[in-house]
């Protein structure tokens, strides 16, 4: 999915002016869920584009929060030892 958010951004920037319209058309193409958390954190989260647009901010949101989900039942599968939590670095959320 990296390769394809890459492929995606640097179409629409070739000519953001023209394109800027298919933003969250384009966004909606591509699994943002399944992006890395650091990505999406890194990369997406600081994207001119994204940041200025409702709609696709809401996609980036919605996208991140799934997957800090997914990591946060993973960190709970595994267990954790006695006496601690190891959801708790997760708190925050």
């Amino acid at each position: 999915e990296v390769h394809a958010y890459e492929s995606a951004m640097g179409w629409l920037k070739y000519d953001s002016e023209g394109r800027r319209k298919h933003l969250s058309d384009v966004l909606n193409s591509i699994r943002l869920d399944l992006l890395p958390v650091n990505y999406l954190v890194n990369v997406v989260g600081k994207e001119d584009m994204i940041e200025e647009n409702s709609v696709t901010m809401k996609m980036y949101t919605k996208a991140l929060k799934n997957r800090l989900g997914k990591v946060k039942t993973d960190v709970k599968s595994r267990g954790s030892g006695k006496g601690r939590k190891s959801e708790s670095i997760f708190n925050f959320l």
